[in-house]
């Protein structure tokens, strides 16, 4: 099985096995629903259930659009004007509540990958010849439990959050089950849910393979989620320890290959990329339709104008922004021009440029002045600009936010940024289709758990203020 094909493509060739029917070119009986005695006999079996566990997470409700999309309306980078299509308004205006349908879907996507990842870490043969493949889907379970507690959780550094408080995690599912009607976890702490996440990153570090290409999972991979995880929880010194060992294995974009490098793959700064080929393609709900103004898109999702002030003079990634009768637009995700899908590109999950700016990030919280930043000035060189000359750490931190906000924009970092560093959420366009200001401490910092999830699981507890 050749590392680089593409996940349909395998997956219709092995008569799509997954589990669940939410997705018409899944909708064959369920891989993961086989007994044990049926399912996983050999390694290209249980090859084919790992590359199931990416089918999932290409979903429209998960990296397909939506989970990117939600984490920067939420913020303070992107607005929705008057002028929309109807699409993300709730979350935009903080209106959201349990019975948000498209959450549930989000809910149910990454659900189904750790469900599809359980069968593969458990019921292959405990053998080095499964070794690989476990590593991917102990990669690909850890992915899957962050983003639920990035989605259903306060950041672990948030000023409300306490970390070992019940039912302040999301339910950590680690093994697999044969009626899921039946199964009805609790919910964990937010500290065994980063336990969790932490434990399968570092099993993914010693099982993956040490190269598996950038559009599956390796070791660098799970060593990149890592950093990110360190960093999520205030870990400086692991997330200074791990990111040394890959922030010099990957060259970050030249200033003339920074505007065009989301309209192809397997570019320099990648780590991990979930590919998208056109049979995958979302037609008007690709990804980058959202953003792109008609008529090639609805241009409901724009950059706002604090985060255009932030755009210094020869920064390339002004690029990244076309104008239109006046208004700005996020032109980043055009496409990928290989594929000819207008919207449509594969989603660059783990890029060493955050590897990097979550070090200096690291460096300025531990006082490192000088390390923290010689990072950021690498990343600026980079964007086409002169080296940072912050002389506090104070200074070197909001330049190191600067940066994470103009690199990012779009790709769903800033929300949990903006909590998880207890800044408040504030909209100040005028044509903005309303000013919510959310404080640090808002019980809506963290989603609500949805409501079909509450009917059916007794076990689960809601989050407080829905």
């Amino acid at each position: 099985m050749k590392k680089n094909r593409f996940y349909t493509y395998i997956l219709a060739a092995a008569l799509t096995f997954s589990m669940g029917a939410c997705n018409d070119r899944l909708d064959l009986k369920p891989y993961s629903s086989l007994p044990p005695s049926e399912a996983l006999k050999t390694v290209d079996d249980a090859g084919i259930a790992v590359l199931g566990i990416y089918e999932r997470l290409q979903e429209l409700n998960y990296y397909g659009r939506d989970f990117m999309v939600v984490n920067e309306v939420c913020g303070d980078d992107m607005l929705i004007t008057a002028a929309n299509s109807n699409r993300f308004l709730s979350e935009f205006q903080y209106q959201f509540g349990p019975t948000l349908s498209a959450q549930l879907g989000f809910w149910l996507s990454a659900y189904r990958a750790i469900y599809a990842a359980n069968n593969v870490i458990t019921k292959t043969p405990q053998t080095t010849d499964y070794d690989a493949l476990r590593g991917e889907a102990y990669f690909l379970r850890a992915l899957a439990h962050f983003d639920l507690a990035r989605r259903y959780c306060r950041p672990y550094t948030n000023v409300a959050t306490k970390p070992n408080d019940a039912n302040s995690g999301i339910p950590v599912v680690v093994t697999p089950f044969d009626d899921p009607v039946a199964f009805k976890p609790k919910r964990n702490t937010l500290e065994e849910t980063f336990t969790q996440i932490i434990a399968d990153l570092k099993l993914a570090q010693t099982l993956a393979p040490a190269s598996n290409g950038i559009i599956r999972a390796g070791k660098d991979a799970a060593t990149a989620l890592l950093v990110r995880a360190y960093v999520h929880k205030g870990d400086w010194a692991n997330a200074i320890t791990e990111a040394d060992k890959i922030a010099s294995k990957y060259s970050l974009w030249q200033p003339t290959a920074v505007v065009a490098a989301f309209t192809a793959d397997l570019s320099s700064e990648e780590i991990f990329t979930l590919k998208f080929v056109s049979p995958e393609a979302l037609g008007a709900d690709n990804w980058g339709r959202i953003y792109l103004p008609n008529p090639t898109g609805y241009g409901d999702v724009r950059p706002s104008s604090t985060w255009s002030a932030l755009l210094e003079t020869g920064d390339v990634r002004a690029g990244q922004v076309i104008v239109r009768s006046g208004q700005n637009y996020l032109n980043k995700f055009p496409g990928n021009t290989a594929e000819g899908q207008v919207g449509m590109t594969s989603v660059k999950i783990l890029r060493v440029s955050e590897v990097i700016l979550n070090r200096a990030e690291a460096y300025a919280e531990t006082g490192n002045l000088a390390r923290a930043l010689t990072d950021v000035n690498a990343l600026r060189a980079r964007r086409g600009l002169a080296a940072s000359t912050a002389a506090t750490i104070d200074d070197v931190k909001k330049e190191i936010s600067k940066q994470r906000r103009l690199e990012f924009i779009g790709e769903g970092f800033r929300t949990n940024d903006m909590f998880r560093k207890n800044e408040n959420r504030t909209v100040t366009d005028n044509n903005a289709l309303s000013k919510v200001n959310v404080a640090a401490d808002n019980f809506r910092v963290a989603f609500p758990i949805p409501i079909q999830e509450i009917d059916a699981n007794p076990n689960i507890v809601q989050n407080p203020g829905y």
